[in-house]
């Protein structure tokens, strides 16, 4: 949630899981599509913000609906690794149709940058009313494979093949607005 692209223009912003837990637990539907974005640690189905927090996310309190066409990035450890795609399956069973997840344990490096890129990349194209997630993805995927970690001195390379997208890629994309 560090990138000013995010930060300014987001609609919601939690840096404080039981408030975002309050509000994805509600059985509300959302009135227009939305963009659902986790950056935190995952682990068998449960999502923290400190890998030694006591305050959790279960998948089960995924209760929210969402319309047609929303999207959810799960930025974490293995949030659609086989055996934990809980959180992939509750949200799609709320109505959401595209996904991005990974398939395995990423460093906290990477899963802010890939977040980082993947803002710049919809802001780049902001203006491209026929911008898709797809294309995002794909171009985000690009540019990290090239990138060099601040904490590292070798290129991230097909680390980045961790992300993968599920679901319908051609959901058209913008940045998010108040």
């Amino acid at each position: 949630l560090r990138n000013p692209v995010w930060r300014t223009d987001a609609w919601q912003p939690y840096e404080n899981i039981t408030k975002f837990r309050t509000w994805i637990n509600k059985n509300e539907r959302e009135d227009i599509s939305t963009a659902v974005i986790i950056l935190s640690h995952h682990d068998r189905n449960v999502i923290s913000f400190g890998k030694h927090s006591d305050v959790k996310l279960y998948s089960i309190n995924v209760r929210r609906r969402f319309p047609n066409p929303s999207v959810v990035f799960l930025n974490g450890c293995g949030t659609g690794s086989p055996g934990n795609v809980d959180f992939v399956r509750q949200f799609n069973e709320k109505g959401v149709g595209t996904i991005i997840a990974t398939s395995a344990e990423v460093n906290p490096t990477l899963a802010g940058d890939f977040l980082d890129s993947f803002a710049k990349v919809i802001k780049e194209n902001e203006n491209n009313e026929k911008f898709t997630i797809a294309a995002a993805y794909f171009e985000t995927l690009q540019h990290m494979r090239q990138r060099i970690p601040s904490d590292g001195d070798s290129m991230y390379g097909a680390s980045v093949l961790e992300y993968y997208l599920l679901g319908n890629g051609n959901v058209r994309l913008c940045p998010p607005t108040k």
